[in-house]
C-alpha cells in the first residue's frame, strides 16, 4: 500500500472508532510507531481535525466526514458472501439491516461492477438446514445489540426450552454468541439472581428498557466457561482419531464447539449443547470413529438409540 492510500485508510480507520491509539494504527497497517506519528502529523497539516489525548490516543473531531467511500469489487464481493451467510445464521432484524446496507454498497458501485455482483449473487449458495416454522418472532437481535452497546436493562417474555414455561424476566445483557446452531443471549437475570443463557429464538417478546445498569459483569468468554457447568447446558467431550480432523472441519461449530486439544494420534473436542438428541444424530453418522468421554448419560442414550435401530431393522 502506497502512502497516499495508507493515509486515506487511516482516516477511515479512525472514523470507525471514537478513540484509537498509535499502536492500534501501527498493528492495523503493519508500520512502525515512528511512521504512525509522521502520518498523523501529515494528516493534521493537510487540515484533518485530529485531536490527541495524552496517554489515550487520537480522535477525529465530531462532524468531520470524508466524501462517500468507494468500495472495491473484492470488498463488495466479500459483503455478498457475508450476506449469504447472514440469510442462514441471523434473525429477521439483522438480515433486513444487512440487506439494506448491501443495497447502499451496490448503489455507489460502477455499472460494470454492479453486473459483476448481480452475476456473483446467483453463484454463491450456503447450504444449511432450513429452520422449522418459527414458534416465536425471532426478530430481536437488533434490539439486543442496542441494549448491549448502551448497558440497557432488557425486559423479555421467555419460553424455557426444558420446561416450556413462560416467564417474564428483567435481565442485564452481557453478550451474544452462536453455538449449537442457535444464537444465545448471555445475561444476568434479576429474577433468578444469577447468570443465565437465553436462546434468542425462544424469546416471545422483548423490550429494551430505559434503565441503565452499572454492574461490571464477567467477560463473555468467562461466562461461556461457567455455563458449561450449568444444568441447562451440557458439556460433551469427544475423542476422535487424527484422520477425521479435516473431515469434521467447520461442522463442529454446528454442535456447540468451544475447545479442542490435539495429540499425536487423536484429538479431543469439547462442546456445549442444550440438546443431547442433536448430538446423537451426529454421532450415529460417525459410527465407531468417536469415543464419548462425557457425559455418561450420552453413552447410555447412544446405547438405547442403537438398540432401537437394531430392533427396527431386525
Amino acid at each position: 500500500m502506497n502512502r497516499i492510500d495508507r493515509l486515506a485508510a487511516i482516516i477511515t480507520f479512525m472514523q470507525s472508532r471514537r478513540l484509537i491509539t498509535a499502536q492500534q494504527i501501527a498493528d492495523r497497517f503493519e508500520i512502525s510507531l515512528r511512521t504512525v506519528y509522521r502520518d498523523i502529523n501529515a494528516l493534521m497539516e493537510s487540515g484533518i481535525p485530529i485531536a490527541g489525548e495524552a496517554g489515550r490516543g487520537y480522535s477525529i473531531e465530531s462532524g468531520y466526514h470524508l466524501p462517500p467511500v468507494m468500495f472495491t469489487r473484492e470488498e463488495a464481493a466479500a459483503m455478498i458472501t457475508a450476506g449469504k451467510m447472514a440469510e442462514k445464521f441471523t434473525d429477521i432484524s439483522l438480515n433486513q439491516n444487512y440487506s439494506s446496507a448491501l443495497e447502499k454498497v451496490k448503489a455507489v458501485m460502477r455499472f460494470s461492477d454492479k453486473e459483476f455482483l448481480e452475476k456473483l449473487d446467483t453463484q454463491i449458495l450456503v447450504i444449511y438446514p432450513s429452520p422449522q416454522k418459527a414458534e416465536f418472532p425471532n426478530c430481536y437481535m437488533t434490539h439486543i445489540q442496542k441494549a448491549l452497546s448502551q448497558n440497557n436493562v432488557i425486559i423479555l417474555d421467555y419460553i424455557s426450552n426444558s420446561k416450556n414455561e413462560n416467564t417474564k424476566r428483567e435481565i442485564e445483557p452481557v453478550g451474544i454468541c452462536f453455538y449449537g446452531g442457535k444464537w444465545h443471549l448471555l445475561a444476568y437475570c434479576r429474577l433468578r439472581k444469577d447468570y443465565r443463557d437465553f436462546r434468542v429464538d425462544r424469546i416471545k417478546h422483548l423490550t429494551v428498557g430505559t434503565e441503565v445498569f452499572r454492574t461490571n459483569h464477567p467477560a463473555l468468554n468467562e461466562l461461556i466457561t461457567r455455563f458449561a457447568d450449568n444444568a441447562s447446558n451440557i458439556r460433551v467431550t469427544l475423542r476422535f482419531p487424527k484422520f477425521l480432523y479435516s473431515k469434521i472441519g467447520d461442522h463442529k461449530y454446528y454442535y456447540g464447539f468451544i475447545d479442542e486439544t490435539i495429540d499425536e494420534y487423536s484429538f479431543t473436542m469439547t462442546f456445549l449443547t442444550d440438546s443431547l438428541e442433536w448430538m446423537e444424530h451426529w454421532l450415529l453418522s460417525l459410527g465407531k470413529n468417536v469415543e464419548i468421554i462425557e457425559p455418561k448419560r450420552l453413552i447410555d442414550s447412544m446405547r438405547a438409540r442403537v438398540k432401537e435401530l437394531y430392533s427396527y431393522y431386525e
